[in-house]
C-alpha cells in the first residue's frame, strides 16, 4: 500500500501515525541528528498511536539517525 508523509501545524484527523514536537526537535529528526524514539524517550516528541516495535521500526526506516 502506498503511503504519504506530510508536515502540518495541526494534527490531521485521518493520519495513521502522528509525531508532535517543537521545531528544533522535528529538525533534529529530519536531518538525522536525533531519532524519533530518542526524542520520545526524552519527552521531546509525542508519538501516536502507542509506541510499539512496528511503529519504531517504521520510524527508523523513515527517519534514520546519521552517525556523527
Amino acid at each position: 500500500e502506498n503511503g504519504e508523509i506530510g508536515l502540518a501545524e495541526e494534527i490531521l484527523s485521518d493520519a495513521n501515525i502522528t509525531l508532535s514536537a517543537d521545531d528544533a526537535t522535528i529538525t533534529g529528526v529530519v536531518i538525522g541528528k536525533l531519532s524519533p524514539y530518542e526524542a520520545y524517550l526524552q519527552q521531546e516528541m509525542k508519538i501516536k498511536p502507542i509506541v510499539n516495535n512496528d511503529i519504531t521500526g517504521l520510524l527508523k526506516t523513515l527517519f534514520p539517525k546519521i552517525p556523527n
